[in-house]
């Protein structure tokens, strides 16, 4: 799906959503590394935003969880689940 263009009589690109009823969308995203350092050193928060911002969406949350990785098989604590959970309301 083609999500900008160009028209020929303008500077610059244009979004094909911009005058589209917004979306909301969650931003959720995990890592190996503990949950504050991958907020910091990756720019997956960052790539998810713009993506939202491109598709015409409206962030109404977020939820990253680190150190998932320790285990084959992870599951999310309840906190996290319990933040899921919460986060879940706000596309209602």
């Amino acid at each position: 799906m083609v999500y900008g263009y160009w028209p020929w009589d303008k500077d610059a690109p244009q979004f094909r959503k911009a005058k589209a009823m917004k979306k909301k969308a969650l931003l959720i995203s995990s890592c190996a590394a503990p949950g504050i350092l991958g907020r910091w050193m990756y720019g997956t928060h960052k790539q998810l935003k713009m993506t939202a911002n491109v598709i015409g969406a409206d962030v109404v949350g977020t939820l990253f969880t680190g150190l998932i990785a320790k285990q084959p098989h992870p599951e999310l604590p309840e906190q996290v689940q319990a933040k899921a959970r919460s986060l879940a309301l706000k596309l209602i």
